[in-house]
């Protein structure tokens, strides 16, 4: 009795006895290599087990996939939030900017006006100095017209009255008898020594003059 055994292409067929008396069997040389091998033909639960380790490893890749896509997600919208923020704070600059400009603009006009209140200021404190001038001027005119009418009614040997009855001792004559007596450069000291602007340099003129500013005649 005899038993059938499959080639495989290329695989060699070797004779080998039965131990029963008079059976021999065909066997595949290469069918008798050990299963259990690393080298062994390919089993339905290798497949199985490749099958299963693969689809473990295309999930784990889609898990990280999509943790990936998750994390590029978060850092978009965070790049989008860093833009936004970014455009925000030049709006705001840009706002400061033109703030800063109109303080800048109103400093100029304040400055302006200031200078326009410095120059009334100015132009008010030259017609008050010139009213008080005016007035001041017209108050000593004033005095003057007085203190001629006065002299005028004094006897020769009366004091005569002065302006200002500090400087009449020692540079002005006393009485009209004395004012009679001057000489041109004595009047002419005198008149000087009164704050008379403008003094006649001859000599009949000078002493005219200063009868004429005191009233002695």
């Amino acid at each position: 009795m005899s038993r059938n055994v499959v080639l495989h292409p290329g695989q060699q067929a070797v004779a080998a006895y039965h131990p029963e008396p008079g059976v021999m069997i065909s066997i595949n040389q290469a069918a008798l290599t050990d299963t259990d091998t690393d080298n062994g033909p390919t089993t339905t639960e290798d497949i199985a087990s490749t099958l299963h380790a693969l689809t473990t490893t295309v999930s784990r890749l889609s898990a990280l996939v999509t943790t990936v896509n998750h994390k590029v997600d978060a850092l978009t919208y965070a790049v989008d939030a860093m833009q936004r923020t970014l455009s925000e704070t030049r709006d705001t600059t840009e706002e400061v900017q033109r703030t800063l400009d109109g303080v800048a603009e109103e400093q100029e006009d304040m400055k302006m006006a200031l200078e326009e209140v410095e120059d009334t200021t100015g132009a008010v404190q030259e017609v008050v100095g010139e009213v008080r001038d005016a007035a001041g001027e017209s108050t000593h005119e004033a005095a003057l017209q007085q203190i001629r009418a006065t002299n005028k009614l004094l006897p020769p040997w009366a004091p005569l009255v002065y302006p200002e009855l500090g400087k009449r001792k020692y540079f002005l004559p006393a009485s009209k008898q004395d004012a009679l007596k001057m000489t041109a450069t004595e009047a002419q000291e005198a008149l000087y020594w009164l704050g008379v602007q403008h003094v006649e340099r001859d000599p009949v003129l000078a002493i005219a003059q200063f009868h004429a500013y005191l009233g002695i005649v």
